[in-house]
């Protein structure tokens, strides 16, 4: 009964919230850094959706990582999925820094090139150990 009362909440909350968010104008446009790297040009009015969006797939593939490590416990063959995980998280983290930041969101957007640091040090711990692991010894 408790379980068929919070779906009937949730599926109305998660229908109004996913129609309120506003379209989106255009794919963002990139500005060449240098010949590896793009900087993707925001406005002022997408950067926090950007963001958002970039921080819930981060969230997503972190999780998918622990899901995948469990696995990789039970089964060896399912730590080449670890290793995939973790290339993916890379690829958003460099969405997340590699943006060009509208003035109004500068001094957040310091904030989290910090945890960016902090997650591109995870990610090359996890890089490392299955470097290691493929060693012979």
């Amino acid at each position: 009964m408790k379980a068929t009362k919070l779906v009937s909440l949730a599926i109305p909350i998660l229908l109004l919230v996913g129609c309120a968010v506003e379209n989106k104008e255009s794919t963002p446009k990139t500005e060449q850094l240098s010949k590896s790297t793009m900087k993707t040009v925001i406005s002022e009015k997408q950067y926090p959706y950007y963001i958002c969006e970039q921080l819930v797939e981060f969230q997503y593939m972190k999780d998918l990582f622990i899901v995948n490590s469990m696995k990789a416990m039970e089964d060896k063959e399912k730590e080449k999925d670890i290793l995939k995980t973790a290339n993916k998280m890379d690829k958003i983290l460099d969405n997340m820094e590699y943006i060009k930041v509208p003035d109004k969101y500068k001094d957040i957007h310091k904030d989290i090139q910090v945890g960016v640091t902090d997650a591109r040090k995870a990610t090359k711990l996890i890089k490392d150990a299955s470097k290691e692991d493929n060693q012979p010894l």
